[in-house]
């Protein structure tokens, strides 16, 4: 009865996600816990959970406090839960008043139950294990009594004063007075100040709703004393909110008062100073009055900022017409509408807009302030990198490294999406910021910087940090040779084990390199791998599992030091070089992860006529090299990292690279355990709320083969390319709504699957995440990525566009969260990483590098071999990758579907990459023979996989009018 005070508001018996107190931003960060000392109506002693939305406790602990006589509550204000949106000082102050509101409640609650509370001591260190109370988090404890038990009153006096507000009406005097609780006094403060209309801007940017507010409002209530009062003045807030409800007259709680008007935060300067208040703060603001949303909304367009261009004026006008999703991102201005015969638009004869376009549409706007730049800098420096920087007049062509500051300049109000970035390279511009700027994540999270992702904005977002001075804790080696694992290594270690049979190899890395000019030195190579090794302590370290404490331990080795090459081995043909390739891709005995055997170079010659002056020492034109890893050590990143490692060394001819003080992956191994995962644990738990995690997707598989069988390995995999057009039409859609190409694909893959099992509205699969989260992890080889569940429940009558609006706004909210391991996923849900179903059907958008694809080791030119035509394994029982390629003149997209041949054949593969291809032109051709427009704003129940061929065959089937059949209808 107590705690049902603290459930969601019910309309109509439909609960709504507020509660009947106040909380910041409806965030409400503070829990609520139980601590029973003894047996209550059946209910086990112990510690318990209240959770609010269904009522219901939940036993977190059995630990039972043998002094304790009454029961506790225990109020835990999860600051950290709003410190990114809000600073940890005010965190902790919202958290404090919402305590108080909470008390407030239930204390008028006791009073009708016969209950009081008493504030309690919480000196235990156990309890606070218990709760997983962080360092910044509040807690309160409180005991409950009868009145009977209640012998003497434990209410603090807490010597706070209230200065109160009245606005003038009729142009009369504003009034002032101070309320002194220790005295019960109010007592008038006389100060020369009026608040006239005018003086009150009109037009508010960002977090001035306050302002807003206060320009409607009656009368004010500021709050003044210490901060260890917060909790009492959250009870008193609550008490005159509940009361002023009874009386019908509207109040709001405003957390600061840096958005008032400049008059009145002087006046409150004068009070406090006058009444000797100087060590104390205005700690809570109530504003009275009655609040009118039309009004709110007069004020806010009632001065509009100027118009840029003619296509701002559009926008505005459309945004009152249509549903966001359906305004135009980019408008482009033509002569005349072109049209087809019978008069109507045709819309195939319509231009392109390419992204050359986009980026022309506005004018280019410089930076203004040394921020500016400096953003602008780390833009182009990031984007040339890549090769990703488009030029304006042409985008087929990148820019040189002498002319791309002549060619291209990213104006301050351009998109990053729309001049070549993505969500791993804005990663790095995170990381680059962090760096620059020294914050950690819980001090600004990346998420705002994908929402905002202009220069201009960016610099709005880092000039709070910087004002902020929050400080980036940077990771250091912990000089240790012995260590745990990482939860990357764990779950490919166990996967391996546990899911495939052993027959054939899952997680061979190959890396092949083709001389395509001059020659190598077998010697100076060797001395520049052993160098690398040395470096990268990773690529010598075991993984061996302890039976006594079920860990799985890594141990660095010093393999570098004997490290050879593998036998030479020739090849005729090209036909014998990828059958070698082949076999050394799945050799399952390439590597010894208990032995510290993770890295494997090869040199693959090609066998030419006797040369008297052939040398085996040199590795010459046309012969390959083979260099490979194990998964558990590397990840694709790792590669290019290994790869410019090695070219640096072999040029330099250095004899060693180490610096002990480098942080190491067996460093990064326990850094990452000691990760407050209470926000992501919270996260993943809302996320996961509700979904069937053990649900199979309903896919047309050949032969039925348990989840807990193991996998052979062995793959079928089919692949398209599309063409350049319909590429560009993918490109341009992402660009023109400010998507990756991650979310794109995403999304598409979405709607197929949700057409390919009939209409399965509920679809969970597994998506590949880099999660090389800080920027200590940008250099560093090993294995950082993730795979993480992204669960979606999809609507039939959802337009492909809010499809896509629905999985941005989804991969956003995992990307905070993408360093939560899976392991701990799937012990939260108790689910078997060997039989879990979503971690069967996986998702992976690939954006190739092009930075590496030639090597010059000294004058030799070396060339990286395509393994795209090796089936490779199976990973998985069913996965679709994207391969992004902006360099090449075509072919610059493409996808291939990697299906276990142990449920599909190689017939149903091709069947379902060419429905894929056709739903694909469906959403993106311009040629495809419908109204494009129509199409992604209708639903997408209304798309089809029913190719043309079978169409064609159906309507056959239907309608084919046989001979011996009469027409009985006259």
């Amino acid at each position: 009865q107590l705690l049902a005070v603290l459930t969601p508001i019910s309309v109509a018996d439909q609960p709504l996600p507020k509660y009947y107190y106040a909380s910041i931003d409806d965030l409400y960060p503070v829990q609520v816990y139980v601590e029973l000392p003894t047996s209550l109506d059946n209910i086990l002693p112990g510690v318990y959970y209240h959770n609010p939305d269904k009522h219901t406790l939940e036993l977190i602990s059995s630990h039972i406090n043998n002094d304790m006589i009454n029961i506790r509550l225990h109020l835990v204000g999860r600051s950290s839960a709003i410190a990114p949106f809000y600073g940890k000082r005010l965190g902790s102050q919202f958290c404090m008043l919402e305590t108080g509101y909470v008390m407030g409640l239930l204390e008028k609650e006791g009073s009708r139950l016969g209950l009081t509370f008493s504030e309690n001591t919480h000196n235990e260190s156990t309890i606070g294990d218990i709760l997983n109370i962080g360092a910044n988090d509040t807690h309160c404890c409180f005991k409950i009594s009868s009145f009977e038990q209640h012998i003497s009153s434990n209410v603090q006096n807490d010597n706070y004063q209230c200065i109160i507000y009245f606005k003038s009406v009729n142009n009369n005097k504003d009034q002032w007075f101070i309320y002194n609780k220790e005295n019960d006094t109010v007592t008038p403060f006389d100060v020369e100040t009026e608040t006239k209309q005018e003086e009150i801007p009109l037009f508010f940017e960002d977090d001035d709703d306050a302002k807003i507010i206060f320009h409607d409002c009656q009368c004010a209530v500021f709050f003044v004393g210490r901060s260890e009062c917060t909790m009492n003045i959250g009870k008193m807030s609550h008490l005159l909110m509940d009361h002023c409800l009874e009386m019908n007259i509207g109040m709001c709680p405003i957390g600061t008062r840096s958005n008032f008007p400049k008059q009145i935060n002087d006046v409150l300067d004068t009070i406090i100073t006058h009444e000797k208040l100087n060590r104390s703060n205005i700690l809570h603001t109530l504003l009275i009055g009655k609040i009118s949303s039309k009004q709110k909304r007069e004020r806010t367009i009632s001065k509009v900022k100027s118009m840029p261009s003619w296509s701002e004026t559009l926008r505005i006008y459309l945004k009152e017409k249509l549903p966001m999703y359906m305004v135009p991102s980019h408008f482009m201005s033509v002569s005349s509408f072109p049209l087809s015969p019978n008069g109507k638009i045709d819309r195939k004869a319509l231009p392109e807009i390419s992204l050359s376009v986009l980026q022309q549409e506005d004018t280019y706007t410089t930076p203004n302030t040394e921020l500016e730049k400096m953003i602008a800098s780390i833009w182009q420096e990031i984007l040339y990198a890549d090769r990703l920087i488009i030029q304006h007049d042409d985008p087929t062509k990148i820019v040189s490294g002498i002319s791309r500051q002549t060619y291209f300049l990213i104006s301050t109000t351009t998109s990053f999406f729309s001049v070549g970035g993505n969500s791993l390279l804005l990663v790095k511009i995170y990381q680059q910021y962090q760096s620059k700027f020294n914050f950690e994540t819980e001090a600004m999270s990346i998420r705002p910087f994908f929402e905002y992702n202009t220069i201009v904005e960016h610099a709005k977002l880092l000039e709070t940090i910087i004002i902020d001075g929050a400080q980036l804790r940077q990771w250091h080696t912990l000089h240790i040779n012995v260590g745990i694992a990482s939860y990357a290594q764990e779950r490919i270690f166990l996967d391996e084990k546990m899911r495939f049979s052993g027959e054939n190899a899952i997680y061979n890395e190959l890396a092949v390199l083709q001389v395509k000019k001059g020659s190598l030195s077998m010697n100076r190579l060797l001395q520049a791998l052993r160098c690398v090794l040395s470096k990268h302590k990773i690529l010598r370290t075991s993984l061996v599992f302890n039976e006594e404490d079920s860990t799985l331990k890594q141990s660095i080795t010093n393999k570098h030091l004997t490290f050879t090459l593998a036998a030479d081995q020739t090849f005729k043909s090209e036909t014998d070089l990828h059958n070698i390739i082949s076999q050394i891709s799945t050799n399952p005995n390439l590597f010894d992860l208990s032995g510290g055997r993770v890295f494997y170079c090869q040199i693959l010659k090609q066998q030419m006529t006797p040369d008297e002056n052939y040398n085996k020492e040199i590795i010459t034109n046309s012969d390959v090299l083979v260099i490979g890893f194990h998964h558990a050590a590397v990840d694709q990143s790792a590669g290019s990292i290994f790869l410019n490692d090695l070219y640096n060394t072999y040029n330099s001819n250095m004899a060693g690279l180490d610096n002990e003080e480098s942080l190491q992956y067996i460093d990064y191994a326990v850094h990452e355990r000691l990760i407050d995962m209470t926000l992501s644990r919270e996260f993943w738990r809302l996320q996961l709320e509700g979904c069937n995690l053990k649900r199979q997707l309903s896919l047309p598989i050949d032969q039925h083969c348990l989840s807990n069988n193991g996998r052979s390995g062995f793959a079928s995999t089919m692949q398209i390319t599309f063409d350049r057009k319909i590429s560009s039409s993918f490109l341009n859609y992402a660009s023109l709504h400010h998507l990756t190409l991650f979310q794109l694909g995403l999304a598409t893959f979405y709607t197929f699957l949700f057409k390919l099992t009939y209409s399965q509205t509920d679809l969970c699969i597994s998506c590949v995440n880099a999660n090389r989260y800080r920027p200590e992890l940008q250099n560093m080889i090993g294995m950082f990525v993730s795979t993480l569940p992204y669960c979606v429940q999809l609507d039939p009558q959802w337009s492909f566009d809010e499809v896509v609006k629905y999985v941005r706004e989804k991969c956003l909210s995992i990307l905070e969260h993408s360093h939560y391991p899976l392991q701990h996923i799937l012990r939260d849900f108790h689910l078997n990483q060997s039989t879990v179903p979503f971690l069967q059907t996986v998702f992976d958008f690939i954006t190739v590098s092009s930075v590496n694809d030639q090597f010059i080791f000294d004058d030799v030119s070396l060339q990286p071999v395509s393994l795209e035509q090796f089936s490779g394994a199976a990973k998985f029982d069913f996965s679709l990758e994207f391969v992004y390629n902006p360099i090449l003149d075509d072919n610059i997209l493409s996808c291939r579907f990697i299906c276990s041949r142990d449920l599909f054949e190689d017939t149903t593969v091709t069947k379902m990459i060419q429905r894929f291809q056709y739903l694909f032109e469906q959403l993106f051709s311009t040629n495809f023979n419908v109204n494009q427009t129509e199409l992604v704003v209708s639903p997408i129940a209304n798309l089809t996989l029913i190719l043309p061929d079978e169409m064609n065959e159906i309507q056959h089937v239907a309608f084919y009018r046989k001979s011996n059949v009469t027409n009985e209808v006259r």
